[in-house]
Protein backbone atom coordinates (compact mmCIF):
# COMPACT_ATOMS: atom_id res chain seq x y z
CA UNK A 1 0.00 0.00 0.00
CA UNK A 2 0.87 3.52 -0.55
CA UNK A 3 3.51 5.21 1.97
CA UNK A 4 4.14 8.90 2.76
CA UNK A 5 3.62 11.27 0.12
CA UNK A 6 5.00 14.38 1.81
CA UNK A 7 4.78 17.07 3.85
CA UNK A 8 2.48 15.05 6.87
CA UNK A 9 3.61 13.38 10.00
CA UNK A 10 5.44 9.64 10.71
CA UNK A 11 2.13 8.54 12.40
CA UNK A 12 2.72 5.02 14.54
CA UNK A 13 6.67 6.15 14.93
CA UNK A 14 5.44 9.07 17.72
CA UNK A 15 7.96 11.77 15.68
CA UNK A 16 6.37 14.14 14.11
CA UNK A 17 8.49 15.34 10.85
CA UNK A 18 8.04 17.85 7.94
CA UNK A 19 8.66 14.95 5.17
CA UNK A 20 8.11 17.33 2.63
CA UNK A 21 10.73 15.78 -0.31
CA UNK A 22 10.98 12.85 1.05
CA UNK A 23 7.97 11.25 0.92
CA UNK A 24 8.86 9.49 -2.42
CA UNK A 25 11.88 7.88 -0.92
CA UNK A 26 9.92 6.42 1.72
CA UNK A 27 6.47 5.42 -0.43
CA UNK A 28 8.80 3.38 -2.77
CA UNK A 29 9.92 0.67 0.28
CA UNK A 30 5.92 0.16 0.65
CA UNK A 31 5.64 -0.64 4.28
CA UNK A 32 8.19 -3.24 4.08
CA UNK A 33 10.87 -1.59 5.88
CA UNK A 34 8.95 1.57 7.42
CA UNK A 35 9.67 2.08 10.86
CA UNK A 36 13.81 1.36 10.86
CA UNK A 37 13.11 4.18 7.29
CA UNK A 38 11.72 6.15 9.53
CA UNK A 39 13.96 5.93 12.49
CA UNK A 40 16.85 6.70 10.40
CA UNK A 41 15.32 9.96 8.10
CA UNK A 42 14.85 11.40 12.23
CA UNK A 43 18.15 10.20 13.06
CA UNK A 44 19.81 11.82 10.05
CA UNK A 45 17.67 14.99 10.92
CA UNK A 46 18.56 15.46 14.48
CA UNK A 47 22.37 15.06 13.17
CA UNK A 48 21.42 18.29 10.72
CA UNK A 49 19.96 20.11 13.58
CA UNK A 50 22.31 22.69 15.53
CA UNK A 51 25.20 21.83 13.33
CA UNK A 52 25.55 24.97 11.78
CA UNK A 53 29.69 24.68 11.85
CA UNK A 54 30.04 24.64 8.52
CA UNK A 55 28.02 27.59 7.65
CA UNK A 56 30.10 31.13 7.24
CA UNK A 57 29.37 33.52 10.40
CA UNK A 58 28.41 36.14 7.85
CA UNK A 59 25.84 33.68 6.39
CA UNK A 60 24.53 33.26 9.71
CA UNK A 61 24.94 37.43 10.83
CA UNK A 62 23.47 38.25 7.43
CA UNK A 63 26.55 40.62 6.84
CA UNK A 64 29.35 41.30 4.38
CA UNK A 65 32.53 38.80 5.13
CA UNK A 66 35.66 40.23 6.49
CA UNK A 67 38.54 39.84 4.35
CA UNK A 68 40.35 37.38 6.82
CA UNK A 69 37.12 35.05 6.66
CA UNK A 70 37.30 34.81 2.69
CA UNK A 71 40.18 33.27 0.34
CA UNK A 72 41.15 36.93 0.23
CA UNK A 73 43.43 35.99 3.49
CA UNK A 74 45.61 34.25 0.94
CA UNK A 75 46.24 36.53 -1.94
CA UNK A 76 48.65 39.25 -1.96
CA UNK A 77 47.21 42.21 -0.76
CA UNK A 78 47.30 45.75 -2.89
CA UNK A 79 46.88 49.43 -2.33
CA UNK A 80 44.46 49.36 -3.93
CA UNK A 81 40.34 50.15 -2.55
CA UNK A 82 37.19 49.67 -4.08
CA UNK A 83 33.74 50.77 -1.94
CA UNK A 84 36.02 50.54 1.01
CA UNK A 85 37.33 46.67 0.16
CA UNK A 86 40.91 46.25 -0.11
CA UNK A 87 42.14 45.08 -3.59
CA UNK A 88 44.15 41.63 -3.50
CA UNK A 89 45.86 40.10 -6.06
CA UNK A 90 46.59 36.31 -7.35
CA UNK A 91 48.13 35.11 -10.25
CA UNK A 92 47.28 38.01 -12.30
CA UNK A 93 43.72 38.59 -11.25
CA UNK A 94 42.29 41.14 -9.15
CA UNK A 95 39.80 40.35 -6.22
CA UNK A 96 37.91 42.49 -3.80
CA UNK A 97 34.76 41.64 -1.65
CA UNK A 98 31.30 42.81 -3.16
CA UNK A 99 30.94 45.62 -0.33
CA UNK A 100 26.84 45.80 -1.34
CA UNK A 101 25.66 42.10 -0.78
CA UNK A 102 25.98 40.37 2.55
CA UNK A 103 24.91 36.88 4.10
CA UNK A 104 24.22 34.13 1.11
CA UNK A 105 24.57 36.85 -1.37
CA UNK A 106 27.77 37.83 -0.19
CA UNK A 107 30.50 37.59 -3.14
CA UNK A 108 34.06 38.50 -4.66
CA UNK A 109 34.48 40.74 -7.68
CA UNK A 110 36.93 39.25 -10.03
CA UNK A 111 38.98 41.39 -12.66
CA UNK A 112 41.73 40.64 -14.97
CA UNK A 113 45.00 42.45 -15.06
CA UNK A 114 43.43 44.75 -17.54
CA UNK A 115 40.87 45.48 -15.29
CA UNK A 116 38.23 43.77 -17.08
CA UNK A 117 35.59 42.16 -14.86
CA UNK A 118 35.89 38.46 -14.73
CA UNK A 119 32.65 37.67 -12.87
CA UNK A 120 31.87 37.17 -9.63
CA UNK A 121 33.43 34.52 -7.08
CA UNK A 122 32.87 32.54 -4.27
CA UNK A 123 34.37 33.84 -0.92
CA UNK A 124 35.14 30.69 0.75
CA UNK A 125 36.92 28.65 -2.65
CA UNK A 126 37.74 31.67 -4.45
CA UNK A 127 35.92 30.07 -8.07
CA UNK A 128 34.51 32.27 -10.33
CA UNK A 129 30.82 31.42 -10.57
CA UNK A 130 29.41 30.89 -14.25
CA UNK A 131 27.65 33.58 -16.58
CA UNK A 132 28.60 36.27 -13.66
CA UNK A 133 30.87 38.41 -16.27
CA UNK A 134 29.41 41.84 -16.42
CA UNK A 135 31.17 43.64 -19.62
CA UNK A 136 30.26 47.47 -17.79
CA UNK A 137 32.46 47.15 -15.02
CA UNK A 138 36.03 47.71 -14.68
CA UNK A 139 38.64 47.58 -11.72
CA UNK A 140 39.17 51.53 -10.71
CA UNK A 141 43.02 52.80 -10.96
Amino acid sequence: MGGIVGGGTLAGVGVGLDTTGVGAALASNSGANFVQDAKDLFSNIEKGKGNNSNISSWIKDNRVPLDKETILSTFKETKNRVKGATVYEKSGKFYHRDTLHKGERAHLEVYDKKGKHLGEADPVTGEIIPNTADSTKRLPK
